[in-house]
């Protein structure tokens, strides 16, 4: 009696549909090889120094040996004069969306292996990278690595509409798990419900 008020008003194929279709939105989002995490750790001189969530990094790994690697300021936030990430390669090219690279640290982050100054604040930057080793990145997470300070990467940012600056870096902390993965669980909980439906 239960399972029938459960599946009150939903065909038997109205339900495997929805299913289908939640199993298929997952699948397609799993092809892509995504990687992010947020820039929390702050030197003093951005907001003293406190834990936040200041950019969100994503590495898109299309193949072994191409990957973007894309940059958005926060809610607040504004990305300002330089960034760097730290390539997990031995030989690679490195291609801003803007700007040129340097040598040089990020204030209390460190040296980067792929370091790059803006013209302006901007609120994303992206970096195409190629890499020339013989070594493919296996995932999106393995284009990166972590330098001398420990960090994956590190960006300049500035308060929305003020002049204060300083530098925030991140170490590759998670960001929440995508949508993809409900989507998944929604459509297995109701095979699930199906199959047992049937048995009844």
């Amino acid at each position: 009696m239960k399972r029938e008020k459960l599946f009150n008003g939903f065909s038997k194929k109205g339900v495997l549909f929805v299913c289908l279709l939640s199993l298929l939105l997952f699948t397609t989002s799993a092809w892509a090889d995504l990687y992010s995490f947020n820039l929390i750790y702050a030197n003093p001189d951005l907001n003293g120094g406190a834990i936040a969530n200041y950019a969100q990094v994503t590495v898109n790994r299309t193949d072994g040996y191409n990957a973007t690697i894309t940059f958005d300021a926060l809610t607040g936030w504004d990305l300002g004069a330089q960034l760097g990430v730290e390539v997990n390669s031995t030989g690679f090219t490195a291609t801003p969306s803007e700007g040129n690279s340097f040598s040089g640290s990020l204030d209390g982050f460190g040296k980067f292996n792929a370091s790059f100054k803006n013209n302006s604040n901007v609120d994303q930057f992206i970096i195409t990278l190629v890499n020339t080793s013989l070594t493919a990145w296996g995932s999106a997470q393995s284009v990166l690595t972590f330098n001398g300070s420990g960090m994956y990467a590190a960006a300049h940012i500035k308060p929305e509409g003020m002049s204060g600056t300083g530098f925030a870096a991140g170490n590759g902390n998670p960001v929440p798990l995508p949508g993809a993965v409900w989507l998944l669980g929604s459509g297995l909980i109701g095979i699930v419900a199906i199959r047992r439906r049937k048995a009844a």
